[in-house]
């Protein structure tokens, strides 16, 4: 425990070296530049990486590993038999719709999930929203339903629950849903169902809550729509409360997603600041790929001598991927420009190799 937290303590003290070293420039106040407020969001968005995380709730039921470990054989027996010995006495309160009880729609629709009955009790969570106190504002409510009918494996009831929800005049009561919408769709890769959501958060997109904002940037990512989804990244920089409920997978595809974004909409000197932020992380591929981006910046300004010792690290990962085998070749080309450099300084020529 010791050792972790003093592994903690030095790349806590390491990101704050970077970010202190980011600020020495007077590039900060630079148009268009990154403000304080979200370099500062941003860096603890990298110390939320440092966070120990509680075993990640399954998608799409929400449930830990745990959880499902314990829905046993046993227990699945035992709710079919309760089932079947109700089952008669709720088919007659169905059909004489005196069933308006909330909680006892609800208590027989999860019931009906437990032994994996998904269409009955879409059926039983209908009759629930039909009963007094169920509203717009019941967003648990409207998450679970999504997630049963994506258990169903019915793309009508999906559907349908999709087509609810885009339909609410609100999303920001339906977060949960909404996330639960954008995970399914990218999972299933239907662009067309994508885009519809996609659309209706765009039009509520001030008033949804950070973990959609997430989703939604995400989805913009992996759609190829970068300008789009940039400014929704700098936002979510402002504030790293949301990271205390993501993965480290999930943090992790931020902190290096914005950098990227900033970079490939030419903003080069904002995504450089943040890299340098993370190419702290060395334990993270995120933060190796930040440090083979600064790389690449310090070649094209001619820092060859600086430039090689990143490129070499990159080169030497046990299993390279595609970046990091061509970061072979650049530094081989790194140390080659090194010495023509070198030798350029005895003639006055050295000048030419600085961006």
């Amino acid at each position: 425990m010791r050792l972790r937290q003093e592994n903690c303590l030095g790349t806590t003290l390491l990101i704050w070296l970077a970010f202190f070293a980011v600020f020495q420039s007077n590039e900060v106040q630079a148009a268009r530049g990154l403000t304080r407020t979200e370099l500062i969001g941003y860096s603890q968005w990298l110390h939320a990486l440092d966070t120990p995380v509680i075993d990640e709730a399954l998608y799409p039921s929400g449930l830990s590993r745990d959880d499902i470990a314990a829905r046993s054989y046993e227990r699945r027996r035992t709710a079919a038999r309760a089932i079947l010995d109700y089952d008669e006495s709720i088919g007659r309160a169905w059909n004489s719709n005196n069933f308006s009880s909330l909680s006892q729609s609800l208590n027989i629709a999860r019931t009906n999930c437990e032994i994996l009955d998904f269409e009955r009790a879409m059926k039983w969570y209908g009759l629930a929203l039909q009963s007094n106190g169920i509203g717009d504002s019941d967003t648990g409510l409207a998450r679970e339903m999504f997630a049963t009918a994506i258990m169903s494996g019915d793309s009508l009831l999906v559907l349908e629950q999709l087509l609810n929800t885009v339909g609410a005049p609100r999303l920001s009561n339906r977060s949960g849903a909404v996330v639960l919408a954008y995970r399914h769709y990218l999972y299933e890769r239907d662009t067309h169902n994508l885009d519809l959501l996609m659309e209706k958060v765009t039009a509520q997109l001030e008033a949804v809550s950070a973990e959609v904002k997430y989703w939604h940037a995400f989805s913009l990512i992996h759609l190829g729509r970068r300008a789009e989804a940039l400014p929704v990244l700098v936002f979510l920089a402002r504030d790293a409360r949301l990271a205390e409920s993501l993965t480290v997978a999930q943090t992790a595809w931020f902190v290096r997603a914005l950098p990227d974004a900033l970079y490939l909409q030419d903003r080069r000197r904002d995504a450089m600041r943040l890299y340098r932020l993370l190419s702290v992380r060395e334990d993270l591929d995120a933060g190796r790929w930040a440090r083979y981006q600064v790389a690449n910046d310090l070649l094209l300004a001619g820092h060859y001598d600086e430039a090689t010792p990143l490129l070499k690290e990159a080169c030497d990962a046990p299993n390279p991927t595609l970046w990091q085998l061509r970061s072979c070749e650049l530094a081989h080309t790194a140390t080659a420009l090194n010495e023509i450099k070198k030798e350029g300084t005895r003639y006055g020529t050295d000048s030419l190799h600085v961006r």
